[in-house]
């Protein structure tokens, strides 16, 4: 399992970060229009939103390679809440990752990580 890539200055994320946490619920409806919820997972998910810019060319490699290493959100990682420092088996919310160039040579990207809490 390989590791979630630090950025040059040694963090995960930048600010602003956002977090969700997530509880989903089962709805099952009966023909008598009657109702049973149930929870769909034993726990929440935890949701980080990564919003990284200003990243050197290198930085921008680095986590592209990682989530092509990971096949998108099929991989499993151990990810540290950067807020708590909990770490904890994560994996990407999507498949691939879009970079985009500024005009001074730095990237913008973004990437999100899910992990039950």
């Amino acid at each position: 399992m390989a590791d979630f890539p630090l950025l040059n200055s040694g963090a995960k994320a930048q600010y602003p970060l956002r977090q969700t946490i997530k509880f989903e619920t089962h709805v099952m409806k009966f023909v008598d229009g009657g109702e049973q919820r149930f929870r769909q997972h034993r726990g929440a998910e935890k949701e980080w939103e990564l919003q990284l810019s200003a990243l050197g060319s290198d930085e921008a490699r680095r986590l592209s390679a990682f989530v092509d290493e990971q096949a998108g959100r099929q991989g499993e990682f151990p990810f540290q809440d950067p807020q708590s420092g909990v770490v904890a088996a994560s994996h990407l919310t999507d498949d691939s990752l879009q970079v985009m160039q500024t005009d001074d040579e730095k990237h913008v990207l973004q990437v999100s990580v899910k992990s039950k809490v």
